[in-house]
């Protein structure tokens, strides 16, 4: 049984899925913490947005405002959402792989 001071922080295991993102292990990453790899590849899309933008503007970044205009609370409720299911996922992760056999 869990007590609360076995209980993984919300963001438990996100450094961990960037490094697998970045070492091009995307099912690990997404084993370890679905959130944490979405949060990571999303990184990379904006970098790569980014540095477009940076070489030959092209103004990208008004069509990622236009397709959130009015929408901003509904997609940090999603996030938030999303994260919380990510974490009550990595509780039942532990409680699986971690509890101790009878």
């Amino acid at each position: 049984m869990l007590d609360k001071s076995t209980l993984p922080c919300p963001a438990c295991g996100w450094t961990t899925s960037f490094a697998l993102i970045g070492d091009a292990r995307f099912i690990d990453a997404i084993i370890n913490q679905p959130f944490g790899a979405f949060l990571a590849v999303i990184t990379i899309v904006l970098m790569v947005v980014a540095a477009c933008e940076a070489l030959k503007p092209r103004d990208c970044w008004a069509l990622f405002h236009a397709c959130f205009k009015g929408r901003e609370t509904q997609g940090l409720g999603l996030l938030f959402v999303a994260m919380i299911g990510a974490w009550a996922y990595k509780i039942v992760q532990k409680v699986i792989f971690l509890s101790p056999l009878p």
